[in-house]
């Protein structure tokens, strides 16, 4: 993932996604061998998308197997995929600027692209690995994700979504809804 993987600008650190997802593994499934803990490898890099790690795959491999524990045979258990973000490219406020109202931007088919050299590469080199993508949000809850361009790639290799965004701000998006299904003043009246 990118900078939201690293928890750029959350302190502590033991408050970030990745170490409370340890802690949260540690406490919830404690291994049978108690000298042995699950360990989350957090191997993010500020401003990283999918094309970004689709050029550095061997570097990533290569990193991944040296943090890796001896115990784990050189293959992950579980990866996740965070790059939601970083993904759309700030193409938000291109289509502000441009008033485009399509997501389908310049480039969109690049993206989609690399996160098929993405996980293609992963499944061939960790064919045990659970993989999954993880669709966060900023904390400004209208800016448009990269989330789109990923459910092709994860639904043709049946591979699970969890969008943070929908799970953080269900009411928002509720309302959203709603008031895009409503054509007037009293329509939203007779609603609310």
């Amino acid at each position: 993932g990118g900078s939201i993987s690293l928890g750029h600008g959350v302190t502590p650190d033991s408050v970030r996604y990745a170490e409370r997802l340890q802690t949260w593994m540690n406490d919830m499934f404690p291994l049978e061998d108690k000298n042995n803990k699950h360990q989350v490898i957090n191997v993010a890099a500020h401003g990283a998308d999918m094309c970004s790690m689709g050029k550095r795959l061997n570097i990533l491999y290569s990193d991944l197997s040296s943090r890796m524990p001896t115990s784990s045979k050189d293959e992950p258990d579980l990866i996740i995929l965070e790059f939601g973000v970083n993904d759309y490219q700030g193409q938000d406020h291109l289509i502000t600027i441009d008033h485009k109202t399509s997501v389908f931007f310049d480039g969109f088919r690049d993206l989609i692209l690399c996160a098929e050299v993405v996980i293609h590469s992963l499944l061939n080199k960790y064919p045990n690995a659970a993989v999954v993508f993880l669709e966060m949000q900023t904390a400004i809850v209208t800016r448009k994700t990269g989330s789109l361009l990923h459910l092709g790639v994860a639904q043709h290799y049946q591979i699970p979504v969890i969008s943070y965004s929908e799970a953080m701000f269900p009411d928002f998006f509720r309302l959203i809804h709603l008031l895009e299904g409503m054509n007037n003043d009293s329509a939203i009246n007779g609603r609310l």
